[in-house]
């Protein structure tokens, strides 16, 4: 148990020297407007205001609608410096448009923006849930179970493919060129094709079924 908390520890501690230097990285001296492109709980842009000058803004964006209280909540403390808009950072140029259309004093020109923050790592919480926290995602690895694809509950619409679905869908070629850019050809082979002749007996239904056969795939 002490090993345990230990490491959490150390992980809090480490996310937070990350987030220091990315802040202080990101507010250099003239800047005005920084882009927090995964708004999650809102760390970010709350550190990124702070540490701004008091005319300093901060858009975020973020596809997932379980953040909008704590967007709301941003909103409510820093009123006309803080802007959330719901959407995935891959589309960032178009919703930077759009904000700068209807809100032209927040970002008066969308291509002049000084920095942008994108936190790719994945929160250790969901790595440690159980099957009943796992959410609408499914994103627990400690428990067996189906992954599922997040799902935009004002929308009725899936957002993301997932992991198995991909599997599923993509043929052995597919499976072997995606694979290579990670692994040695001879191993990319060999897994696009044991996962294909698995596929074949029955669609994949859990990560632990694809991770064995990868397994001993791979000496």
């Amino acid at each position: 148990m002490q090993g345990c908390w230990a490491a959490q520890a150390a992980g809090f501690l480490q996310s937070v020297r990350l987030l220091r230097e990315a802040v202080s990285a990101a507010v250099y001296a003239d800047a005005q407007v920084v882009v927090d492109a995964t708004f999650g709980h809102g760390y970010w842009s709350r550190s990124l205001l702070d540490n701004l000058p008091p005319t300093g803004r901060v858009v975020a964006l973020d596809r997932n609608v379980a953040v909008l209280p704590q967007a709301d909540a941003m909103k409510k403390a820093y009123n006309e410096r803080f802007h959330f808009s719901q959407g995935n950072f891959d589309e960032l140029r178009t919703h930077l448009q759009r904000i700068s259309v209807a809100h032209p004093l927040l970002l008066p020109n969308p291509t002049e923006v000084d920095s942008v923050v994108v936190d790719l790592t994945e929160p250790t919480a969901h790595l440690r849930r159980t099957q009943s926290q796992a959410g609408p995602a499914g994103a627990s690895y400690t428990y067996k179970q189906q992954l599922r694809g997040r799902l935009d509950p004002l929308l009725g619409t899936k957002l993301v493919s997932t992991p198995l679905e991909m599997i599923n869908a993509m043929t052995q070629a597919e499976l072997r060129t995606v694979l290579n850019d990670r692994v040695p050809d001879k191993w990319a082979r060999r897994v696009a094709f044991k996962l294909c002749r698995s596929r074949r007996m029955a669609y994949f239904a859990s990560l632990k079924r694809v991770l064995d056969i990868v397994a001993g795939a791979v000496p």
